[in-house]
């Protein structure tokens, strides 16, 4: 059996590095195999590719997602094979709790999406019933995304960032993503352990290719939501094999992929990957990994509902209140305690700037409640 390969690049021009980790890690003969295999005309033949996009909360904290212009670069790659039926596709997620206008067409919208060439597709609004099964364990009843499910080719392109209750989020941490329902704390975290749902719409659902965008790159204790310490590390990876790049981009971490539950889990039930590396493999300097004692106490606090669901609305620094207004006019000093908490806790105090921007944030929401009480709303 061939070994999977695990593609890095580095570089200067990012579109490069994506093209050129694409044709290292065999991302156009596979796409030519499995559409052969489909019998469909280029038309019919849907690809639905998965980014890293509901963590986005401002246009000037963009290190936190996929860049909108690399997925977009890549579906013009594809245009110009002839496979013009390509979905961007994404879920709601927790947010949805605490702010307004967090549909996935709109936070698209305000990232950068412009949706010229491809559809952009709300998993959450399109879910339906789908009963899950996975060797060794029970049936689950739940919800898939019609798109997601009939996609003819499935791309998952993950952004290289450190994560608060996976020490990482790469391509496994993504496929969570795709699961529909939009309170996923209460859904996917406290109702069944939310590495257990990832496996099973990871096993159900094939994904036939995986990237991660580590142009730039967010670590630290909340790097999957703020980018205190934004790295600049001009890579890309790719590969077929999503487990193999996650334990690869482990790895490049300097973390051990068995500490990862999502990664730990698939690899109890799969096994560990059969994989090798075109690419310099050198860890990442200066990289900082979720603290042990957070994580820790991360993984003991999942269970509880409204703990997760609280802290899925803290750290978030450079929110942009006009975009997504909070719903409740607390939460404007939430954000202010938890955001100090959080640089406290990656090892930062928070700069001038962004004590300005805090105190920018609490005075729109002020000025913004009057306005609301004044019209009797």
């Amino acid at each position: 059996m061939t070994k999977s390969i695990v593609a890095i690049t580095k570089g200067e021009d990012k579109f490069k590095l994506l093209d050129e980790a694409a044709e290292q890690a065999g991302f156009w003969e596979d796409l030519s195999t499995v559409f052969q295999k489909s019998q469909k005309r280029m038309g019919e033949f849907l690809i639905a590719i998965k980014p890293n996009l509901m963590m986005f909360m401002s246009r000037a904290a963009p290190t936190t997602i996929t860049e909108p212009v690399l997925v977009e670069h890549l579906i013009q790659r594809l245009r110009e094979r002839g496979f013009t039926n390509v979905a961007v596709v994404e879920s709601q997620n927790t947010m949805s709790n605490w702010l307004c206008n967090r549909s996935v067409n709109n936070v698209a919208r305000v990232a950068g999406y412009s949706g010229a060439g491809y559809k952009i597709v709300d998993l959450t609004l399109e879910k339906t019933p789908y009963t899950y099964t996975a060797r060794g364990l029970p049936d689950w009843q739940n919800w898939v995304g019609r798109t997601w499910r009939d996609a003819d080719y499935r791309i998952d392109f993950a952004k290289f960032k450190t994560q608060i209750d996976n020490n990482f989020t790469l391509c496994l941490k993504n496929e969570f993503g795709t699961l529909p329902l939009a309170n996923k704390y209460w859904h996917y975290h406290t109702r069944l352990p939310y590495w257990a749902c990832t496996y099973y719409i990871f096993t159900n659902f094939q994904v036939h290719f995986g990237f991660v965008d580590a142009f730039q790159a967010s670590d630290g204790t909340a790097g999957f939501a703020v980018q205190y310490n934004p790295k600049t590390l001009q890579m890309m990876l790719a590969g077929k094999d999503l487990v193999a790049i996650d334990v690869v981009g482990a790895s490049l971490m300097q973390v051990d992929p068995w500490e990862s539950p999502i990664a730990r889990f698939v690899m109890q039930h799969q096994g560990e990957p059969d994989y090798s590396v075109i690419g310099d493999t050198s860890p990442i300097q200066n990289w900082s990994n979720v603290p042990a004692t957070i994580q820790n106490m991360t993984d003991v606090a999942q269970a509880l509902y409204v703990f997760v669901n609280v802290v899925a609305a803290a750290g978030i620094l450079n929110i942009d209140t006009v975009e997504f207004p909070s719903r409740f006019p607390l939460v404007r000093w939430y954000y202010k305690v938890m955001n100090w908490l959080f640089a406290v806790l990656n090892g930062n105090g928070l700069t001038h700037q962004q004590h300005q921007h805090v105190h920018r944030v609490v005075r729109y929401e002020t000025r913004k409640q009057r306005e609301l009480s004044a019209q009797g709303r």
